[in-house]
Parts: structure tokens; C-alpha cells; sequence
């Protein structure tokens, strides 16, 4: 059996299966051993994380880790549970609130305040492994549950939504998608923080979630209305790519690296990066060591150039929508969501291969959080424009949340492939006109006048 350490693997002997602690002892040394998993999990992230790092902090031998535990994501995904589990029974029930939004805001404000002091922990539950069973199971029957929570929250409201109900369960995961990414992604730093309290940014984007829902606003909010955008933050110029073509322009080199790269996006694809080896892409496309290493120094270089190009087609791709505001409206948003739609429907690898560089490569970070940046600048202008300037919400949060639903949703759809949204992942063109539906209710509060 073979267990990853970091960056390496080990080979460790067969050990037994776990089992719960029959004695009080038992018990406290798995509780010990849980507590501490959580303070380097929260420190390190997870895929920082080690079996050796944990058991130092607890003060136990290894051995002690796995008489109670298959491993680390078994353990992770035990802590996620409980840590969601005390989420929600904090939520006042939907009866005992005065209405949908109070429960829309005291849901999203209790999740915000997770991050003050889980902010690793609850990182798993974005980033993790999609290959390994036991996270899959457990973040789709999460995401079911809230799925299934909102809607009968919605089936209490007076009038409710005129969503078509074939529509409402994918349009409320893209809904969801938005909101907990949006917080997500600001709260561990990979989105700017916009100059907004939690607050602020809570009843910024729940505002547009409203609209998407009941083509109308919410109640006023008791949060200040946010100030001006800061200048210079979140919204830059897309930058240089990441890594520059390699040399080599001769009609039989590009063949070669056609070859290299879409090799690699397969092997992406079906073992992730960490698993990816270059004897892999070697035997998948048929070429040599030496005429690998003739266009890149290492895998990591050969993986980020593939992903830089493949970021730079989005940016380009995006200034080249014409945005036509009124009965046009909806196919500028149709066009937006193509562009992301198309990328990532087409290569699952890529959406795979993006999340989990940003959390292992922080220079890798950096430079995509600079080209999310370039993308909201764009996004930012072109749906203002499509709204006149009359815009439901600060343009720069808007293009964000645009964002965190787009990317979000997309992944759940093609890289986790969740069997009850099958029909979407085998109709790109629909994935795309559900998200500019929802856009265009939330941005207009109205319906398009073509039929989706």
C-alpha cells in the first residue's frame, strides 16, 4: 500500500482496518488525534498537511493514527462533518425566522464567520481531491442536503419563484455555487477583499441571488451600503502568461508539442498532478525523454504553460464579446458564460489542474489571482454596460460573484460529474443558457424575451 507524504510517496507495510476506541482512554487519544489534525490542517492546509506533522502535534505514534483512522481524508472528512453539522444547527430553523431572506442572511453570515477561525479546514471542502471516494461521497450528499434544504425554504415563500421547476435544482446549485465560492475565495485571500466588511459583502451578493430567484429586491439591509471600489484592487490588467511558449517554431515541433500537451491534459484528466509522472506522458504520446525536456525543465513547467495558454484564450475570448444592452441583453450573457463554458466543458483537466495549483503553487497562485483580476476588470465594464449603469450591485462585486458562480458551477458539473446533472454536462449550450438566465434575472430582474 501506498501513501503520499507531500510531494513523495512511501511504501508502508499493511495495517488493519480502524476501529472505533473501546476504552475512555481510546477515545480521548482519537479525539487528541482529530483536534490536532484540525490546528495543522487550519496551519498548513491540506495538501500540506502529513500523517507525521499530525501525530507530532498530538503526541501520538503513528500506529495510534491508524488504529482509528484510514487515513487522512477519512479524518478530514470526519472533521468537515462535524464542523458543518454545528454550522447548520446554529441556523435558526426556517420557521422560526420572519422570512426566506432573514434566513438567506443569518445562513451566509454564520458560514462567513467559519473562516475566522477554520479557514484551512473548511479549504478541504473546495479543494479537495476529486479521485478520492471518500470526500467525493460526502461533499455531494453536502451539497444534495443544501440543495434539498433551499428548496423546501422556497416552497414556504409567498409568492415564490417563477424559476420553471426543470430549472430550479441546477439554477439554485449555480446560486449556491456563487454565494459560498464568493466567500470562499475572499476569505482565504484569493479573491481581493473589495474594501467590504463580511457583512457588507453577504448582502451585496445575496442581493443578486434574490433577484435571480424573485426578479425583485430583498429588504433593505441594516449592513452599510459599500463604499466606492478602492482603487487599484481587484480589478488589473490580465498580465503576461504565466509561462511563454517554449521555442521551437518549426511545423514539426508544433506537432510534437500538440502531441506533449494533449497527452497531458488526458493524463490530467484521468490521475491529477501530483499523480502526473513524465515516463506517463512519455508512453500516452509516443516521444522520447530528451524531446520533453527539449521544451520544458519539468513537468510543473510543462503543466503551467498548458494552463497559461489555456487562461490567456479565456481573457482573449472575453474582450471579444460585444455586450448589447435591452432585448440583446441575454445573448451578451449568453456569450460571457460561452466563453467559460466552452474552456472548461472541453478540457475537465484544466478546471482540475487550476484548483489544485492555487492551493500547492503560491506562485502559481499569485499569477492567477492577477488574471481573475484581469477577467472581473473586463466583466466588470461589460456588465455594466449591458445594464446602463444602472447596475443591482457595485460593478467589481458583481463581476466576482460572476465569476465564483461560473467556475464553481462548471466544476461541479464536468470535473465532480454528479449524476443527477448529467443532462448539462452532455449540453454545454445549456449549462451556458441556464447561467445567463440567472445573470439576466439578477442584473435586470426580469426574464429574457427568448425562451430558455
Amino acid at each position: 500500500m501506498t501513501e503520499s507524504i507531500g510531494l513523495d510517496a512511501v511504501m508502508v507495510p499493511d495495517r488493519p482496518q480502524p476501529s472505533a476506541p473501546k476504552t475512555a482512554k481510546g477515545r480521548q487519544t482519537r479525539e487528541a488525534i482529530l483536534a490536532a489534525l484540525k490546528r495543522v490542517l487550519n496551519s498548513q492546509g491540506y495538501h500540506g498537511t502529513t500523517i507525521s506533522q499530525v501525530v507530532a502535534e498530538a503526541g501520538v505514534p503513528t500506529g495510534s493514527f491508524y488504529r482509528y483512522f484510514a487515513g487522512k481524508p477519512e479524518a478530514t472528512v470526519e472533521l468537515l462533518e462535524r464542523l458543518l453539522d454545528n454550522y447548520l444547527a446554529a441556523i435558526p430553523a426556517a420557521r422560526d425566522l420572519p422570512s426566506f431572506w432573514e434566513r438567506e442572511l443569518a445562513l451566509h453570515l454564520s458560514h462567513a464567520g467559519l473562516y475566522k477561525s477554520d479557514r484551512g479546514l473548511l479549504g478541504c471542502y473546495f479543494t479537495y481531491d476529486t479521485s478520492v471516494p471518500a470526500f467525493a461521497s460526502a461533499f455531494w450528499e453536502h451539497t444534495k442536503g443544501f440543495l434539498d434544504s433551499h428548496i423546501l425554504a422556497l416552497a414556504a415563500v409567498r409568492p415564490g419563484s417563477d424559476l420553471p421547476v426543470a430549472l430550479l435544482r441546477p439554477a439554485l446549485l449555480a446560486l449556491v455555487s456563487m454565494t459560498e465560492n464568493v466567500i470562499f475565495r475572499r476569505f482565504t485571500g484569493r479573491d481581493p477583499g473589495l474594501g467590504l466588511s463580511a457583512e457588507q459583502l453577504v448582502y451585496a451578493v445575496l442581493r443578486l441571488r434574490h433577484r435571480a430567484l424573485f426578479l425583485s429586491d430583498p429588504p433593505p439591509s441594516t449592513a452599510p451600503d459599500p463604499d466606492p471600489a478602492p482603487a487599484g484592487e481587484g480589478l488589473a490588467e490580465a498580465g503576461a502568461p504565466f509561462v511563454t511558449d517554449p521555442t521551437g517554431r518549426r511545423k514539426d515541433s508544433q506537432l510534437t508539442l500538440q502531441r506533449m500537451r494533449q497527452a497531458t491534459l488526458t493524463l490530467l484528466d484521468t490521475s491529477g498532478y501530483e499523480e502526473l509522472r513524465l515516463s506517463d506522458i512519455e508512453e500516452a504520446s509516443g516521444l522520447t525523454r530528451g524531446a520533453i525536456y527539449h521544451h520544458y525543465k519539468d513537468k510543473r513547467e510543462l503543466v503551467l504553460s498548458i494552463v497559461s495558454e489555456r487562461l490567456a484564450d479565456i481573457t482573449l475570448a472575453l474582450e471579444r464579446v460585444e455586450i448589447r444592452p435591452g432585448d440583446a441583453a441575454f445573448a451578451s450573457l449568453l456569450a460571457l458564460n460561452a466563453v467559460f463554458v466552452d474552456a472548461f466543458s472541453a478540457s475537465r483537466a484544466l478546471m482540475k489542474t487550476l484548483y489544485h495549483l492555487e492551493e500547492v503553487d503560491a506562485d502559481f497562485g499569485a499569477y492567477y489571482q492577477q488574471v481573475r483580476g484581469g477577467w472581473a476588470t473586463t466583466l466588470a465594464e461589460k456588465l455594466e454596460s449591458l445594464c446602463d449603469g444602472a447596475i443591482p450591485a457595485r460593478k467589481d462585486i458583481a463581476a466576482f460573484a460572476f465569476l465564483a458562480m461560473t467556475d464553481r458551477f462548471l466544476y461541479d458539473i464536468y470535473s465532480l460529474r454528479y449524476d443527477e446533472f448529467e443532462d448539462l454536462r452532455a449540453a454545454p449550450d445549456q449549462a451556458a443558457r441556464l447561467l445567463a438566465l440567472i445573470w439576466h434575472r439578477a442584473l435586470l430582474a426580469r426574464n429574457p424575451s427568448v425562451q430558455v
